[in-house]
């Protein structure tokens, strides 16, 4: 395979899409297997009150609905998918095959605008990730806790949405893949 040949064989074009989506999922399942602890241990550590259910309560139900549903459902996953489809049948180099699921994800080869758009998303959970880290439990485990519904709900999306897309089914998102 030279710098930029297409990805004509099926064998290629499977094994493209199951690293582009598949190294999401991977990138998400770490995300809720070291999350996933820190948000059960107010669980574990018995109810203080009323209040720490009802923000449990809450946070399950806005991070599920606003990260889970809107960010990653209807916006992020559809995206994963459609660019890594769309890679698969055009040229691409190897450096973008190696990097298949962070150029899924819109972080490298894309438009000027889909990167710079991708990386500040992730800048951005990174600093609220930061902040929430310098939380004590269990306020910590009420904030991972929406995080963890959300990005189970993502991964969910990711894999239906993909499973659709083997049937010819791609949803309707724009790649934003480099012109040429």
């Amino acid at each position: 395979m030279n710098a930029a040949s297409p990805i004509r064989s099926p064998l290629r074009r499977r094994l493209f899409l199951t690293w582009a989506v598949g190294g999401v999922l991977l990138l998400f399942a770490n995300a809720v297997r070291r999350v996933g602890p820190i948000a059960l241990e107010p669980l574990r550590q018995g109810w203080p009150g009323w209040r720490l259910a009802a923000a449990y309560a809450g946070s399950v139900g806005l991070m599920g609905f606003g990260m889970g549903y809107q960010g990653l459902h209807k916006q992020f996953a559809p995206r994963v998918v459609v660019r890594a489809w769309a890679m698969a049948d055009r040229r691409v180099g190897p450096w973008v095959a190696l990097l298949a699921p962070l150029a899924s994800m819109g972080l490298v080869h894309g438009t000027r605008r889909r990167v710079i758009t991708s990386w500040t998303m992730i800048g951005s959970m990174v600093g609220a990730l930061v902040a929430v880290r310098i939380l004590g439990q269990p306020w910590r485990g009420v904030i991972d806790a929406g995080v963890v519904v959300g990005l189970a709900w993502g991964m969910v999306a990711i894999l239906l949405l993909a499973a659709r897309a083997a049937r010819g089914e791609l949803p309707p998102a724009d790649p934003e893949l480099p012109a040429g």
